[in-house]
């Protein structure tokens, strides 16, 4: 076998291989180096630039090894022995070297991604949005003893005058407060993202979701000051009447006499129970609750919300799950409960309507002027060319609401349940 050889001596000429040697170029060519061909290369050359690049100077070792895994590939290709027995140190050393983390670069998958988010919300469930034309205004309240207030002679005589009845009217008013928040995204960002990201997206659905959180703070702020509500229709629960305590307390009278105390409207309602996880698991699990209900003969493990508005005849029993970091941004993070340590009863609209009797509602400006209008709900977008390298992309999302006690004496909260 015959190759032609560049550079060193003899020059320009040929030489015959042995039997041991070609031995030795067959054992490289099975390790994957090299290829079964001949042409001219420069031995000099080959191992100054070896020497040169070696690959424990390349910056992370997978790049070292596709690079030095092509230039040796390109020098031990001529079959040249001169080469082989210059690089036989080298290379093993360089195979003794690698690992599997030296021979695939990491990147990020398309098909998976991690996400945190808030839990669900129950904000609107027990506070629902009233559509309102103007940012403020007045509105209506009847006097609560109008159509309760009798009249003790109201016999007539053949010629008699009946009695007249009175009614009175004062105003309450509302005042919707604006509110929002924006995030940006850079085209820089866009055009050097993963595939499994979709940062446009994120930058909207960032925006609208860090609405509703607040939205699900305000209402929650609302429902958990006891001032909210008049003197009657709240009470703190300590030592052995907590439910959570070994005593176990009196949930059941507890519930009906918050029930019993409230108040409504002549419009339609819904009579809803609602608290935090932590005192839900007390009650599901409370004896004196799930003793109430045999499956087959045997009381079950668990009572569910369902089971519980049943119970008490109520039409529902809904949980506040949403979580909260409490902390400012770059601060150490806080996480907490947004619903947590309250439990409480509350007449709620089943749609805005006159003469109606419910403890809070959310009035909401429906801006109908306004750009990204949907439903009082405000979004857009817009994009800034004059900055960064290539623009900045930006979201808005924002609204205008207030949260109103319409009829605090429709409403119940008991402080501390449970311990």
């Amino acid at each position: 076998m015959n190759i032609r050889i560049t550079g060193g001596t003899p020059a320009d000429g040929t030489r015959s291989v042995s039997d041991a040697e070609m031995k030795q170029i067959k054992a490289l060519q099975g390790l994957g180096f090299g290829a079964a061909r001949t042409h001219d290369i420069d031995v000099g050359r080959v191992m100054s630039e070896l020497r040169k690049q070696r690959y424990a100077d390349q910056p992370s070792p997978a790049a070292a090894y596709r690079e030095a895994r092509a230039r040796f590939d390109a020098a031990l290709s001529s079959r040249d022995p001169r080469v082989i027995d210059a690089l036989a140190p080298e290379l093993s050393q360089f195979k003794a070297s690698l690992s599997s983390g030296d021979v695939h670069v990491n990147k990020s998958i398309s098909e998976l991604s991690t996400q945190y988010a808030s839990e669900d919300m129950i904000g609107l469930r027990l506070a629902p949005a009233v559509p309102v034309s103007l940012r403020s205004d007045t509105y209506f309240i009847y006097g609560k003893s109008d159509r309760l207030q009798t009249h003790d002679n109201d016999e007539l005589s053949e010629t008699g005058e009946a009695p007249t009845l009175k009614e009175s009217r004062t105003t309450a008013t509302y005042s919707c407060v604006s509110r929002g928040n924006k995030s940006f995204v850079t085209a820089e960002v866009l055009g050097n993202q993963d595939p499994a990201l979709d940062e446009m997206m994120d930058m909207t659905e960032s925006a609208l979701e860090h609405r509703a959180l607040r939205r699900e703070i305000r209402i929650a702020d609302v429902f958990q000051t006891a001032a909210n509500y008049p003197t009657g229709n709240k009470a703190t629960l300590s030592g052995n009447d907590q439910w959570s305590s070994d005593a176990g307390g009196n949930p059941e009278k507890n519930i009906q006499d918050a029930r019993a105390a409230l108040w409504r409207g002549k419009a339609p309602s819904d009579l809803v129970a609602w608290s935090g996880i932590d005192v839900a698991d007390v009650l599901a699990r409370h004896p004196n609750i799930v003793g109430h209900f045999l499956y087959g003969g045997s009381p079950v493990g668990l009572a569910t919300p369902l089971m519980i508005a049943s119970l008490f005849r109520l039409d529902d029993y809904v949980i506040g799950e949403a979580q909260q970091d409490t902390a400012h941004q770059g601060d150490t993070a806080s996480y907490g409960r947004v619903w947590s340590g309250f439990f409480g009863l509350a007449r709620v609209a089943r749609r805005p309507s006159r003469r109606s009797a419910t403890f809070c509602n959310t009035f909401r400006w429906s801006a109908p002027e306004l750009e990204g209008n949907n439903g009082g709900i405000i979004t857009r977008q817009w994009f800034k060319a004059e900055q960064g390298l290539g623009g900045v992309y930006y979201a808005f999302a924002g609204e205008a609401e207030d949260h109103k006690v319409q009829a605090s004496d429709t409403g119940y909260l008991y402080t501390a349940p449970v311990a």
